[in-house]
């Protein structure tokens, strides 16, 4: 597993050097990757065709936003082409757990009839309960 930090994230404020210093402390003795120009998943994905993604519902949910600029026909293309898979941990949004089978079922009727079976081999279910964001994690360290 390589972790990834993006210093510009298209949902957040810019990270700061001293954010991004605080972030390398923290996954010290862990693979870790820093970037700036790459903020969009389907960035990423272009970056390095072929790896695959450990992500949150709650993240899966928001990289398939059309407020990005890519519709949902378009990114599962996009995503398809590059070999991209997400392996996705369930997680608790607006009081309901929300797995990737869930999220699955939402994008069914916005894509291609013949893109169904990709969605489940583009998106991973992982078990278990991981409830924590990075975000809170990070808030809980107090770093």
């Amino acid at each position: 597993v390589i972790f990834e930090i993006t210093a510009q994230p298209p949902h957040k404020d810019a990270l700061t050097v001293q954010d991004l210093l605080k972030r390398a402390k923290n996954l010290q003795g862990y693979d870790r990757l820093f970037t700036s120009n790459l903020p969009y998943y389907f960035d990423k994905a272009k970056a390095f065709p072929g790896t695959p993604f450990v992500v949150g519902a709650d993240t899966l949910i928001r990289l398939f936003d059309p407020k990005w600029g890519k519709s949902i026909q378009e990114l599962v293309d996009m995503f398809c082409s590059y070999g991209t898979v997400f392996y996705t941990l369930g997680r608790q949004i607006d009081g309901k757990f929300i797995t990737a089978e869930d999220i699955i079922n939402s994008l069914k009727d916005k894509v291609n009839s013949e893109d169904h079976n990709t969605l489940h081999y583009m998106i991973k279910d992982q078990p278990g309960r991981w409830d924590i964001s990075s975000t809170e994690l990070r808030n809980k360290l107090g770093k």
